[in-house]
């Protein structure tokens, strides 16, 4: 299974991107996001039964706040235009 993960820590801009071929488990994905102790997660609405059972259970565990939404907000394309539009509005705001 191809997964795909991006954190943005509103705090300082950073941004990590991570995109890999998991197990069934989805062992991968759990030892990036308990590195990364999100406060929250973000879900497509097309996610397969199994993950979305997985995923809510690692937020649980975290007391992370998950958040479904349409996938389409979340392709390749769509995410690059939204975090650009988000940080470059940060910096016409600061300078």
């Amino acid at each position: 299974v191809e997964v795909g993960v991006v954190a943005v820590d509103s705090g300082s801009g950073d941004i990590v991107y991570d995109q890999f071929q998991d197990d069934l488990l989805r062992t991968g994905l759990e030892t990036r996001v308990s590195h990364l102790q999100p406060k929250e997660i973000l879900v497509p609405d097309n996610l397969s039964h199994e993950t979305s059972k997985i995923i809510k259970r690692m937020a649980q565990g975290l007391g992370a706040r998950l958040e479904t939404v349409p996938a389409r907000h979340l392709d390749e394309e769509g995410a690059r235009n939204k975090v650009r539009e988000l940080f470059s509005g940060n910096e016409s705001r600061q300078g």
